[in-house]
């Protein structure tokens, strides 16, 4: 949608929409980075960090990302990234001035009627979601993905 708008163009640098992303190791196949590149998983961002024992914030979890040195030059391969991910629901936000879960909510779930289908339920709909990881280790640690309501 925001590609058909003209607010995201596929084969932009990422830093276009994220400044602080050329910062990071890497500098030659950072500034190579496309959204393209996101979108496809084969940015050269590593598929998982366990983050969610270490910060507090997204914010703080976009940095980390920005700082992760890449494991293969930008289009060289195709592995799944958790990272690419989140950094394009920062451009999206960054973007947009909305949060992912308000995207999802007002641009899909709600014109289809997906009245029960949320991004980010309440803890109190715990019981209702089925899991997608194995929470049974790492329940107290704080995670800015996981809603606070």
């Amino acid at each position: 949608m925001q590609v058909e708008a003209g607010r995201i163009a596929l084969d932009l640098p990422v830093a276009r929409y994220v400044p602080e992303w050329n910062a990071g190791p890497n500098s030659e196949w950072r500034k190579r980075v496309t959204v393209r590149h996101l979108l496809t998983h084969s940015s050269g961002l590593p598929s998982h960090k366990d983050y969610f024992f270490t910060i507090h914030s997204e914010r703080e979890a976009i940095a980390n990302i920005c700082n992760e040195p890449l494991e293969y030059e930008p289009g060289a391969k195709t592995a799944y990234s958790d990272l690419g991910f989140i950094l394009l629901g920062e451009i999206l936000e960054r973007v947009t001035g909305r949060t992912v879960d308000q995207l999802a909510r007002e641009r899909i779930f709600a014109p289809l009627g997906m009245t029960n289908t949320l991004f980010k339920p309440p803890k109190t709909l715990v019981s209702r979601i089925a899991p997608t990881e194995d929470d049974r280790n790492v329940s107290q640690a704080p995670d800015p993905w996981r809603s606070s309501r």
